[in-house]
């Protein structure tokens, strides 16, 4: 099989817990389809392993009402294997992913989990996937490498309070690796602080159901971090961080309106990890050019047994990891200014100028609409049943022909992703 030539658009996009990357690729690939297989997760000692199996073509979700949304990718086995033969079992935990307030609908996804917790850290390990109608694919055997300590993970505000940076310090001995890498995943409450009547969705008003702001209010936000977070303490007389900022959270921001979380996984990493990530992080961050070569560093070290020539994306590590978990209730510190949601603006737009006023709200003044003018109707109700008088009831009627009221997106905007509440979630 001929050697395969790669252009690669990298966008470096966190799952949770895991190191997956949306790759876009071009080029020809011999004797199979055009997108590679990207296969990450950190096979983790003394806990959870969790892998993501994928390819670099795009699936793109077209929204059905009331319909299901379930991964697209093929089941693949996926186990892991010590260099003496013994082999760790994965199970596929299909999950919901996302909801779709809009249309009723649950988007899942696949993820697949290793029960790890028993790994001798003596031992050299592997990680293995069966892909149906592609083959099987194996990481390098490597040592189990132990997570330094995090000392310290906390909040620190500003003197004006305009931001708070989330900081971290961590210690490894002498005898532990001087590679540091850290990933970590952001949850919030994310009820809208105005939950708006309308939506503005392809030109036109859309009324919310009341069922659908109820779901609204039980939203939460996830964001996986996509920059890649990566430390050497070789050239210092200790091995040791101190106050690295991991992330700015900025006043007003919409995740701080409610209570908002933080976890930090911190694992360790050898050179050759090390070096495998400034290579992304370099080719990504600071070459700048969405079309540069994939450098042959980026391949990582998992091969396919069915196809040796075949390019696979990802990096798998063998290693403990520490985590923490820190909450900062952004309504108690007010951190985001609830009040300035009720400063709403009115549009009058009589005839047709509706649409393009809605249009440049929308899209060039960052607003969201809350309301149409509501008329209020008494409603004639038939009977129940034959012979009983009918009943009256006054609705609200909502004219969009005329007058609209919009307000800030950071207030009112409902149509970004929806995630379930986690388990975690203390409240």
């Amino acid at each position: 099989m001929k050697k395969i030539g790669l252009a690669v658009v990298l966008f470096a996009a966190f799952l949770f817990a895991g190191c997956v990357y949306d790759y876009g690729v071009s080029g020809e690939l011999e004797g199979l389809e055009t997108d590679l297989v990207v296969i990450e997760g950190d096979i983790i000692a003394g806990g959870i392993t969790e892998v993501y199996v994928s390819t670099t073509s795009r699936i793109h979700y077209q929204p059905t009402k009331g319909i299901d949304v379930l991964p697209r990718e093929p089941l693949c086995q996926v186990w892991v294997e010590s260099a003496q033969g013994e082999v760790w079992p994965g199970k596929d935990t299909t999950y919901l992913g996302r909801i779709d307030v809009l249309y009723g609908t649950n988007l899942y996804q696949r993820r697949y989990v290793v029960d790890t917790r028993d790994l001798p850290l003596d031992g050299e390990y592997r990680l293995c996937v069966s892909y149906p109608d592609r083959g099987e694919y194996h990481s390098a055997f490597r040592k189990v490498i132990t997570a330094q300590e995090i000392e310290s993970f906390d909040f620190s505000f500003a003197p004006d309070s305009s931001h708070v940076n989330v900081l971290l310090s961590s210690r490894g001995s002498r005898e532990q690796t001087t590679y540091y890498r850290w990933v970590y995943q952001e949850n919030w409450e994310n009820e809208p602080p105005l939950m708006p009547n309308v939506l503005y969705m392809d030109y036109y008003m859309l009324r919310l159901s009341e069922e659908q702001k109820d779901r609204y209010a039980e939203c939460f936000g996830k964001y996986a971090s996509s920059e890649i977070l990566i430390e050497n303490t070789g050239n210092l007389s200790e091995n040791v961080v101190k106050d690295k900022v991991v992330t700015t959270l900025y006043r007003n921001h919409r995740k701080l309106a409610w209570l908002y979380s933080i976890e930090i996984y911190q694992t360790p990493l050898d050179k050759e990890g090390y070096d495998y990530y400034r290579a992304m992080k370099i080719n990504t961050e600071e070459l700048g050019g969405l079309y540069d070569p994939y450098p042959s560093e980026l391949r990582g070290n998992i091969v396919s047994a069915t196809y040796p020539d075949e390019a696979v994306l990802g990096f798998v590590n063998v290693c403990t990891r520490a985590e923490k978990r820190i909450y900062l209730d952004g309504k108690a510190n007010k951190l985001f200014d609830h009040r300035r949601c009720r400063s709403l603006e009115t549009l009058r737009h009589p005839g047709d100028m509706k649409y393009r006023m809605w249009y440049d709200a929308y899209n060039n003044l960052n607003k969201r609409p809350y309301d149409c003018d509501v008329e209020r109707q008494l409603v004639e109700i038939p009977g129940a049943e034959p012979g009983m008088p009918p009943t009256h009831e006054i609705v609200e009627v909502r004219n969009c022909d005329d007058v609209t009221y919009w307000g800030i997106s950071e207030c009112l905007d409902v149509q970004g992703n929806c995630y379930p509440k986690p388990d975690f979630w203390p409240r």
